[in-house]
């Protein structure tokens, strides 16, 4: 299909779209009665935290290209299925999208002396990170204080995406907004490295992250930047409740691409005699005790 064909087609096919939908459907407060059916360009370009001129280029068929990125926000604000997905890379860029499942999941080892350390840390719930922020292995205690990593997809098990799609970081979290803004701009700091060196996977989990969550879309269009990774947090735990927990982030020489994230708290602190409540729940677990 010729270039300019595949453009008219492509604006024809998004207003289509963009007229089935509705302000109710899509979460937005309706601000009267409206001339046309569905939403305004304006307010797909905000679901999708993409310019109002550039999406209304795209509609026009001018000559604009569009980025799988950008695909895939529009993708989420305009609600498409599996094969709507498909027709729109096929007539926005002529090619496949590339499907989550079938993303690589690279095989980052842990060596045997780091895991050692990671479960000596105990009742300090921590975890190791890879290059891409999965989380490769954690100790029981931080199964009890964070979520039950084992039963995670794989593909799930990394921190990013954990924060921006399960509800227990956002319910338990406190000022999970300012700390979900942080993590973005950390993990922009990975992005750009890697996508520098012409890494292909780091591109391909920011689209999936787009795709799955409008928060993070937003906060990625911010390009924000920050290099620091120690901190506070203070979490409401379901079972245990108020948790007020340091974390640190190490790194090794030999092992350059692995971090290990501890949490902790004073020992005379409430916070560590919860924690030590914690891990001994995860010991009986563990030992098949009720």
């Amino acid at each position: 299909m010729a270039s300019s064909k595949r453009k008219t087609e492509l604006a024809s096919f998004l207003r289509s779209r963009r007229e089935r939908l509705t302000p109710d459907r899509v979460g937005l407060q309706s601000s009267g009665r409206r001339r046309t059916p569905g939403l305004r360009r304006e307010e797909v370009a905000e679901l999708a935290g993409i310019g109002t001129t550039w999406y209304t280029w795209l509609e026009q068929g001018r000559n604009v290209q569009a980025s799988s990125a950008t695909l895939e926000q529009l993708v989420h604000a305009l609600q498409l299925n599996p094969e709507e997905r498909r027709h729109l890379y096929r007539l926005a860029r002529n090619e496949e999208p590339v499907e989550p499942q079938a993303l690589i999941i690279p095989q980052e080892h842990v060596p045997d002396e780091l895991r050692i350390i990671l479960e000596s840390l105990s009742p300090q719930p921590s975890y190791i990170l890879g290059k891409y922020w999965d989380i490769l292995a954690w100790n029981q205690v931080a199964s009890q204080v964070f979520t039950d990593f084992a039963k995670l997809p794989q593909h799930e098990r990394n921190i990013v995406y954990y924060m921006f799609t399960h509800d227990r970081p956002r319910q338990e979290l406190v000022q999970w907004n300012s700390l979900a803004r942080v993590l973005v701009a950390q993990y922009r700091v990975t992005y750009d490295y890697l996508k520098s060196l012409g890494d292909s996977r780091i591109e391909q989990l920011t689209q999936t992250f787009c795709a799955q969550s409008k928060t993070f879309r937003q906060l990625w269009s911010k390009h924000e930047i920050k290099t620091d990774h120690d901190g506070e947090k203070t979490f409401i735990h379901r079972d245990i409740g108020r948790l007020q927990l340091r974390h640190s982030t190490l790194q090794w020489h030999r092992f350059p691409d692995l971090r290990l994230v501890v949490y902790s708290a004073d020992h005379a602190s409430e916070t560590y005699q919860k924690l030590r409540t914690l891990a001994a729940r995860s010991l009986n677990c563990l030992h098949g005790d009720s």
